[in-house]
């Protein structure tokens, strides 16, 4: 153990630089990652600014503030955008709940005149006699085929 400590006190120097070495060798290969990172978000952040309809470095002004503001506008129009059309899609549905709920009415109407027509047809068959038909017969007849009176 001693011999080892007594080799490795001789080589100092060289061992510090091995250190030295390696421990460079670590910066540089993690300061390449952070470059290789940066080039890619750069070259996403070009293409993001391109799709927006500006540029990530203009020649003149500040880098990306003409980009955040046609991100910001693009936000703003989706979700104005967005607003609009669920109010439009409220509407139609007001709109169609409104038109069903007339229908139902209508046809309500329908179903109690058609009901008090076949009733008063039934009331007007049970006073013929001899087979013989009156106005009030034809009459109901008329209204049980929906018909109105002039």
């Amino acid at each position: 153990m001693t011999a080892l400590i007594a080799l490795l006190a001789r080589h100092r120097s060289w061992l510090l630089l091995l250190a030295v070495a390696a421990i460079g060798a670590a910066l540089y290969a993690w300061g390449a990652e952070a470059r290789a990172d940066r080039a890619r978000l750069l070259a996403w952040g070009d293409k993001m600014c391109a799709a927006a309809g500006a540029e990530l470095m203009p020649a003149k002004g500040k880098r990306g503030a003409e980009c955040f503001t046609a991100v910001q506008a693009l936000a703003r129009f989706k979700a104005e955008a967005a607003e609009a059309t669920a109010e439009a899609l409220a509407t139609a549905e007001r709109s169609r709940a409104n038109s069903a709920a007339a229908d139902a009415r209508v046809a309500r109407a329908a179903a109690d005149a058609a009901r008090t027509a076949t009733a008063q047809m039934e009331a007007a068959n049970a006073q013929v006699t001899d087979d013989r038909v009156g106005r009030d017969w034809i009459a109901a007849l008329n209204r049980t085929a929906g018909l109105r009176p002039r």
